[in-house]
């Protein structure tokens, strides 16, 4: 089962409850249906994930969701979290994952994400961020530790030489090989944003601490028949990996 068929599951099971605690109208009811059949948000966010992170079908795990509502009752964004870990308590030999019933408070999260969604089909994701492990490499601890020995007014090139000395996979040097690797048509796909990666630019955020300092920004343009000529779209990328941890929309 991929992360994206467990995720539906779970949105389901909280459709099921809000619809049966709500009092709706035939007409209502029937004016919602018709409107889920065109636009599901749980089903886009399902979609999404596969797209921005394939490697999350490599894992099997638990996933929670947190829903918001408008006053119509109309989901307008989710907050989802993810844990690798075994369906089973039950194991003859030594496994890597925990088992899904036994968590604590401790355990750090291995992606979280909040989704703000649209009410248009064809560009359904207003803003995305993520955190968590599988975004947060190891490798930024040891970065922060560095730069804790450093006055508070560090420069560029200091924090990119502890960047270097990490050895990133996408680090600034690598701009062909970052292009090469952005899943433009699968995101394109999901979210009617088209990303030039000819736009990539390596950021590098000296005042953000203690969170990461540097990330890849690439820009695009939404494909929306209500989106302006001027209306573009944005995403944000982890150097070590290439993971996404924000997107959104901007005005070119």
């Amino acid at each position: 089962m991929t992360i994206g068929q467990s995720v539906v599951g779970s949105i389901l099971i909280a459709t099921c409850l809000l619809g049966g605690a709500t009092a709706l109208n035939a007409q209502s009811a029937a004016s919602a249906a018709k409107e889920n059949s065109a636009y599901n948000p749980l089903d886009i966010l399902s979609r999404f994930l596969n797209a921005a992170y394939p490697d999350l079908s490599d894992y099997q795990g638990l996933a929670t969701l947190k829903t918001h509502f408008d006053v119509e009752f109309s989901l307008v964004g989710v907050e989802f979290e993810f844990h690798p870990c075994r369906m089973s308590g039950v194991s003859l030999k030594p496994v890597p994952l925990p088992y899904c019933g036994v968590r604590s408070a401790e355990t750090k999260s291995f992606l979280t994400a909040q989704i703000d969604f649209a009410k248009d089909i064809h560009a359904p994701i207003l803003t995305f961020t993520a955190s968590g492990t599988l975004i947060e490499d190891s490798r930024i601890q040891k970065i922060e530790q560095m730069r804790r020995r450093l006055p508070r007014n560090w420069t560029k090139e200091q924090a990119l030489e502890f960047l270097h000395s990490t050895q990133p996979r996408y680090g600034p040097e690598n701009d062909k090989e970052f292009r090469a690797s952005l899943p433009v048509a699968a995101i394109e796909e999901v979210t009617g944003c088209h990303l030039h990666p000819d736009s990539a630019t390596f950021e590098v955020n000296l005042e953000q601490v203690p969170r990461l300092q540097f990330y890849w920004t690439v820009r695009g343009k939404r494909n929306s028949e209500d989106a302006v000529d001027d209306t573009g779209c944005w995403a944000s990328f982890e150097p070590f990996a290439g993971h996404l941890i924000a997107m959104g929309n901007s005005t070119q």
